[in-house]
């Protein structure tokens, strides 16, 4: 599992295009959306790779999968607004903004971490509990990794 899953995000990293950044982002939403679509369909296959779950499972999980990646997407976009701001403000910073950005960060990951909790008590009712145990242990991977990238990619506030 371990090299495989290295294996598969390493490919994933390759794959992907670079975030692009906040301006050329703000310019180019169909860029952007290209990106996540590819993100999510790699996220997807490495996940379906990972769990093997037998299609009557497998028919009761993806869907639930599914609407769980739409409630993430809401939460990347988010995330690319905050980051958005960030960059306009990154050289000449207030307090005001600093603290925007802070309280922006806290409640995206609340959010986050709410809709987690509900999705992952509807997958609960549908795998068993060493598959569950899996999928977060695989969905928390691939989250670390992507989140690692993006944070690698933005300077420090001055």
């Amino acid at each position: 599992m371990r090299q495989g899953l290295v294996l598969l995000l390493s490919a994933s990293a390759l794959a992907c295009p670079p975030l692009p950044a906040a301006d050329s982002a703000a310019g180019n939403p169909a860029a952007l959306a290209a990106a996540d679509a590819q993100m999510l369909a790699q996220r997807r296959q490495l996940i379906a790779k990972s769990l093997h779950l037998p299609p009557e499972i497998g028919d009761k999980f993806w869907p639930i999968y599914d609407r769980y990646q739409v409630e993430l997407g809401k939460i990347r976009t988010a995330r690319h607004e905050i980051l958005g701001e960030l960059g306009e403000n990154y050289d000449n910073m207030s307090d005001a903004d600093a603290r925007e950005y802070v309280m922006d960060k806290l409640n995206l990951e609340e959010d986050r971490a709410r809709i987690a909790k509900r999705y992952v008590l509807e997958m609960a009712k549908v795998l068993p509990p060493r598959e569950l145990a899996r999928y977060i242990q695989i969905e928390s991977k691939i989250e670390a990794f992507i989140e690692a990238g993006i944070e690698e990619e933005i300077p420090l506030i001055k």
